[in-house]
């Protein structure tokens, strides 16, 4: 499955940015699964502190992570649920993401 560029918001506010198409592999041991974004930290740029042994990372890279799960994690933004019906996987059109509560 391809998920396709695009901007989301999570439930704490986080704005969520696929630039690329990603691939996600589609477990096939499931009728149901929700496609789930979620905001991710990843320390880059590591720099030697106090000798060699020792690393300090001197930035955060805001990035996403893609999950495929049955049920909805906490703080992820579902985008689409898959079917799995007739040997095959198709998005739900029915499907409508759920709001966030004022």
């Amino acid at each position: 499955m391809t998920i396709q560029p695009g901007l989301a918001f999570d439930p704490r506010g986080e704005e969520i940015e696929v630039c690329a198409p990603h691939v996600v592999p589609v477990p096939m041991d499931a009728k149901s699964l929700l496609v789930q974004l979620l905001f991710t930290e990843k320390l880059t740029h590591p720099m030697p502190t106090n000798g060699e042994l020792e690393q300090q990372f001197s930035r955060v890279q805001e990035t996403v992570t893609i999950v495929l799960a049955p049920k909805l994690k906490p703080n992820a933004v579902s985008v689409a649920r898959l079917l799995f019906g007739r040997a095959t996987w198709r998005v739900d059109r029915l499907f409508k993401p759920q709001r966030a509560r004022p």
